[in-house]
């Protein structure tokens, strides 16, 4: 909403330059106080890192669990970038207002600290595989609530809940379930690892959904990110199916 109102007032560039140097000014320096002030508390200093060992990696990247992570994390990743780039062309294609547009896009964002924090209430009731899973298929239901916003436009909240809440969740799920695929030895090396392919497919996502959007349009769009959601819920089945048999 900020960003849209300050559009309006001053226009895209000058806009643009108001929110760079929120970071330059703003975050940078506040980084910069943290990463020093943690670097003089106790446990930073009597804390001794160990060492890695190459293997751990290696090891990881032969088994199967590995690769079915890495790809479950870059569809979603792809599939998310995507429709937040161009989730105000989807909606105002869906037939929403500029205004019902622009403030349900804002909600996507505090939608991910919603679910993270259903996520803390619930995790005495709910492990993480079964999470996981909720989270996924949140986010396929959540472009099938976008294909029938054509007909209720105000769906479009819903879809934000439901791609918020569930990306949002699952970014603090990755790292735990690294953890108990592959094991902690290594565990930086192996989830840096894991980390590139969603990175890349964030990377993608603006061009791959352009080229769509211009030979399809809106609805193809719309279809791909459903395939994507789809492709990777039955990678986590494949993954957490696998868990299960080890336990």
């Amino acid at each position: 909403p900020l960003a849209h109102g300050l559009a309006g007032q001053i226009g895209p560039a000058l806009t643009l330059c108001v929110f760079a140097g929120l970071i330059v000014f703003g975050a940078v320096p506040l980084n910069l106080f943290a990463v020093r002030h943690l670097r003089r508390t106790p446990a930073a200093l009597g804390h001794a890192t160990a060492p890695h060992d190459p293997a751990d990696l290696s090891r990881a990247l032969r088994k199967p669990q590995f690769w079915t992570l890495a790809g479950m994390s870059g569809v979603l990743s792809l599939n998310h970038s995507i429709l937040l780039t161009f989730v105000l062309v989807l909606f105002a294609e869906r037939g929403a207002s500029p205004g019902m547009a622009t403030l349900a896009a804002a909600c996507i964002g505090p939608a991910q600290v919603l679910g993270r924090l259903a996520l803390m209430m619930m995790e005495r009731r709910v492990n993480n595989a079964t999470a996981t899973m909720l989270c996924i298929i949140g986010v396929t239901l959540a472009s099938l609530v976008l294909i029938l916003a054509g007909f209720a436009p105000g769906l479009v909240f819903v879809f934000a809940v439901l791609q918020g809440a569930g990306m949002g969740t699952l970014s603090i799920l990755r790292p735990v379930l690294v953890a108990q695929t592959l094991g902690r030895a290594g565990f930086g090396a192996i989830s840096g690892a894991i980390a590139v392919v969603p990175t890349l497919a964030a990377a993608l996502g603006p061009s791959v959904g352009a080229v769509v959007l211009q030979r399809g349009g809106a609805a193809a769009i719309i279809g791909l990110t459903l395939g994507l959601a789809v492709f990777a819920l039955a990678l986590s089945a494949l993954l957490i199916g696998g868990m299960r048999r080890a336990a």
